[in-house]
């Protein structure tokens, strides 16, 4: 990565000042669903104020939509929503944060949710964000969001390092998950 440092902060590199490459969402609209419905679900989660013209368009320029059939050749909707920028990011992580909730299981489970590829996986409640929350799930009907972590070099100990710390922050601990 050339022109971009790595900072250590305890020991863990972080590139440049994004902790994270990229956050990634991604959920599927039925046939049975109101698009604009599961749209506004996307746009939440991914913290989009929907009644912000700017923000409106940003959303919709960022919104990659790809049309598909289900088994029973049923039609599907891929909407996805990639941020790239620190700004869009951290305002994903704030509207995320909100309740302190989401943050201390994400730090509980973070070792779980973390593949060998440094991507942080987790799933927010598609109902709960059509109506305007942030909630955690575990079901089917969800937004999958994928966060890349950024390390260098790749390292899954050092990346879970960093995410520890991250998520301990935005509850207002130095702790590691054992101690959560």
């Amino acid at each position: 990565m050339m022109g971009k440092r790595a900072k250590k902060k305890d020991g863990v590199a972080a590139v440049g000042d994004k902790p994270f490459v990229y956050v990634q969402l991604r959920t599927f609209c039925h046939a049975t669903e109101d698009l604009t419905m599961v749209e506004t679900a996307l746009a939440n989660a991914a913290g989009f104020d929907l009644d912000d013209d700017e923000e409106l368009k940003r959303f919709r320029r960022s919104l990659t939509a790809t049309r598909s059939s289900g088994h029973f050749n049923n039609p599907i909707e891929i909407l996805e929503v990639e941020m790239r920028r620190s700004r869009e990011m951290r305002r994903f992580w704030d509207r995320l944060f909100a309740e302190d909730t989401v943050a201390r299981r994400l730090l509980r489970e973070a070792d779980e949710r973390l593949d060998g590829d440094l991507v942080f996986w987790f799933r927010v409640d598609k109902q709960e964000a059509a109506m305007g929350d942030v909630e955690l799930s575990r079901g089917e009907d969800v937004v999958h969001v994928r966060a890349k972590v950024a390390t260098y070099p790749k390292d899954r100990e050092v990346a879970l390092r960093f995410l520890e710390g991250f998520l301990g922050e935005a509850v207002g601990e130095e702790t590691s998950p054992a101690t959560a």
